[in-house]
């Protein structure tokens, strides 16, 4: 009877939800740069990153691989941080593999929603 409660339900859902929030998310290895048009970002992580090549070049952007993709320089994080630090302006990082935290989000509130 316990089990059928509207309120044990509800925090059911909710504790799954936190469940998906605290679980790994995985990074990917491949990342979009928008923004940089003289490549000066790719310059100052080629140790950590290499360009992958595209069907169509595209000045505006380009796709970066991390070489080592479980070493703490192979992360968007890293990645916005060295554009800050060379203080470029408009530079957006994305992801092309993985699990944006947005969509980790989004997958949080569906499993709530889902149980529901």
């Amino acid at each position: 009877m316990f089990l059928k409660t509207k309120t044990f339900q509800l925090c059911f859902a909710v504790v799954l939800g936190i469940v998906v929030i605290m679980l790994p998310r995985p990074e990917g290895t491949k990342f979009k740069i928008t923004g940089d048009n003289n490549q000066l970002l790719l310059a100052s992580i080629s140790r950590h990153f290499t360009l992958t090549p595209t069907e169509k070049p595209n000045v505006k952007e380009y796709v970066v691989e991390a070489l080592q993709p479980k070493g703490p320089e192979s992360t968007a994080q890293y990645l916005k941080d060295t554009a800050v630090e060379l203080k470029l302006k408009g530079v957006a990082v994305d992801y092309v593999d993985g699990l944006s935290p947005k969509a980790k989000r989004f997958l949080a509130v569906l499993v709530v929603l889902i149980v529901l």
